[in-house]
């Protein structure tokens, strides 16, 4: 036996990830801002993209406000991000209010408030914004800005896993097995880390990876647990090469090269090749 501590949860969580909302915005700039430019002879040519981009939200509706808010954040412009997305997230744009609460949680472009950030993930949570819900679940799970509920945690960590969310599936997952506000139950935990692992969640990984280690709601099994450790691994998680070195030290050399081919093959070839080699 490895260990049978499971890997810390995935926490707080935006959707979808700024690095990937910003390539969708500058595509938007490009159609929107390009015939600004050509139409009007008198706009300043060092005017700056940000500056149009303000021009343009003014007026604009929710989502547009949001897309200049995601922009200045990614411009390190905390503050001025926060009041848009607080204007976009009080015309009731769940992303908005979520990113809003997350601003107010991590204390980034405004004073820290844990308070602020559950009223905030609690309004996106009731619009069923997936993040917002795993979020809140959070917030009950430790005690941030409400009462601790570990109930009230699982509940709104169920919500988010029922919607495809791999962070609100993993944190589920650790509620079954660590039997907080729910039951212990460890065919559901790995029913609920494989959700979250087969959209590649490193943390869900680890936690498969140590399920089939201390035969826990599977079969023990060295070579599917290396699997899953060395699958996080190669997502950068620092903590799975750790214990994927002190699990190679129970395995037959054998065991270990039948591991890596099978995880060779389970990293490069998708989850469709995963789900061939792995229950």
């Amino acid at each position: 036996m490895v260990c049978s501590s499971i890997r810390p949860e995935r926490n707080f969580f935006r959707d979808p990830p700024v690095s990937r909302r910003i390539v969708f915005l500058f595509l938007w700039l490009v159609n929107l801002i390009v015939p600004l430019i050509h139409a009007e002879e008198t706009h300043s040519a060092n005017t700056s993209t940000a500056d149009m981009l303000r021009a343009v939200a003014a007026p604009g509706d929710a989502k547009t406000l949001y897309d200049l808010g995601v922009f200045l954040e990614t411009t390190r412009n905390y503050n001025e991000a926060v009041s848009w997305y607080r204007k976009a997230a009080e015309k009731g744009l769940a992303a908005a209010q979520n990113d809003l609460g997350f601003c107010y949680q991590a204390g980034q472009g405004v004073p820290r408030n844990h308070t602020e950030a559950v009223k905030w993930y609690r309004k996106a949570a009731g619009q069923g914004f997936a993040a917002a819900q795993n979020n809140l679940g959070v917030c009950y799970r430790d005690g941030t800005g409400v009462t601790k509920d570990l109930k009230q945690a699982v509940q709104w960590f169920r919500f988010g896993a029922e919607q495809g969310l791999a962070a609100a599936q993993n944190n589920l997952g650790v509620r079954y097995y660590k039997g907080e506000g729910i039951t212990t139950n460890f065919t559901e935990a790995v029913n609920w880390y494989r959700k979250a692992s087969e959209q590649r969640l490193p943390d869900a990984f680890v936690n498969l990876g140590i399920c089939y280690v201390d035969g826990r709601g599977v079969p023990r099994d060295k070579i599917k647990a290396y699997i899953y450790f060395d699958a996080a691994a190669a997502q950068g998680d620092t903590y799975a090469p750790q214990i994927r070195q002190f699990l190679e030290k129970q395995m037959t050399p054998r065991e270990i090269a039948e591991a890596q081919r099978r995880s060779f093959a389970f990293i490069s070839g998708g989850i469709d090749s995963a789900r061939r080699i792995l229950p």
